[in-house]
């Protein structure tokens, strides 16, 4: 089966985030998995949903998969000194 590749604007209508919240992702390494060719950026659909998935909770008290923001842990590591 052939992978279904989507345009940001396509990804971003699918998980309901705006195209320049895809952009910083791809800029920090938080975001969907990619493939880039050139000037282009694509994204498969399975990854996007994946995506999606690996976020989804059942309560506001679960913990995150993904890391803090670096600026922020440093800064709670500070005051856990």
């Amino acid at each position: 089966m052939d992978a279904e590749y989507l345009t940001p604007r396509q990804l971003a209508q699918l998980i309901g985030v705006s195209e320049s919240t895809l952009s910083k992702q791809r800029m920090r390494g938080d975001g969907p998995e990619y493939v880039k060719t050139g000037r282009s950026v694509r994204y498969s659909r399975a990854a996007g949903l994946a995506y999606m998935a690996a976020r989804t909770r059942r309560s506001t008290s679960d913990n995150p998969t993904h890391e803090r923001p670096k600026r922020r842990a440093a800064a709670l590591d500070a005051l856990a000194q």
